[in-house]
């Protein structure tokens, strides 16, 4: 999902691309908490068919976050295997207004 997140101000404009982690196991034995659950082999199949499509649209990622949770992290490394993902902890459990706030703060495009 791509959105335009406009500045204040009329300042510069943002393309924000989310992707959502990939199939991930139960929580369970293998995974003893919800931040823990990994990637399913069919999660990673799916993941490696995204990274397929999002190399086929040539778009050029200034950053990548990611997650704390190992679903997540995973889904970026098997997506954007070229990118290095920064973990971002306002991605698990923050609001709205602390991912904008980290949104306000990036800096320009050079």
């Amino acid at each position: 999902m791509m959105a335009k997140y406009p500045t204040e101000g009329g300042g510069r404009a943002l393309d924000i691309y989310l992707l959502r982690h990939g199939i991930a196991e139960e929580q369970g034995a293998g995974a003893p908490s919800d931040a823990a659950r990994r990637l399913t082999a069919e999660g990673r199949d799916k993941c490696g068919e995204a990274a397929r499509g999002i190399a086929a649209l040539k778009v050029r990622f200034d950053q990548v976050w990611t997650s704390p949770l190992v679903r997540a992290r995973g889904t970026a490394e098997l997506c954007l295997p070229d990118c290095r993902a920064e973990t971002r902890d306002v991605l698990a459990g923050g609001t709205p207004e602390q991912l904008c706030a980290a949104l306000k703060d990036l800096p320009a495009r050079s």
